[in-house]
């Protein structure tokens, strides 16, 4: 029976003010949180922002090396095919230009895998 007093006065002005206590509490509270939480999104957004431009940057360079490593390895598979179809399989055989040819080959290959090897620093 104390228990049901109890629960009636909580129904009175004096469970309104406590309720109404409660509840603007828990408003201030949830206030300061959002606050603090805008606060730190805004502050990463202008970090996120600072870094689009870097990585803008080595996206080009990205491109750039991918660009020419696909210009050498085009080069040295169309050579490859030239040799394949014209060139004699014994090199003392060879016309100077055949040879001359060949040494350029050689190059674009070295030329090819250097461009493999390649890496981007990425500047974050």
């Amino acid at each position: 029976m104390a228990g049901g007093s109890a629960l009636l006065a909580m129904a009175g002005p004096i469970g309104w003010a406590v309720g109404g206590a409660a509840l603007v509490g828990s408003g201030l509270f949830l206030e300061h949180e959002n606050k603090k939480i805008g606060k730190e999104a805004n502050s990463r957004a202008f970090e996120i922002e600072g870094l689009i431009p870097k990585v803008n940057a080595s996206r080009q360079e990205v491109e750039l090396v991918e660009r020419e490593t696909i210009r050498l390895a085009d080069l040295v598979y169309s050579e490859i095919k030239y040799f394949q179809q014209n060139a004699s399989k014994d090199y003392t055989e060879f016309s100077q230009p055949f040879k001359e040819r060949l040494a350029a080959l050689i190059n674009s290959i070295h030329a090819l895998s250097q461009s493999l090897k390649k890496t981007v620093d990425l500047k974050l």
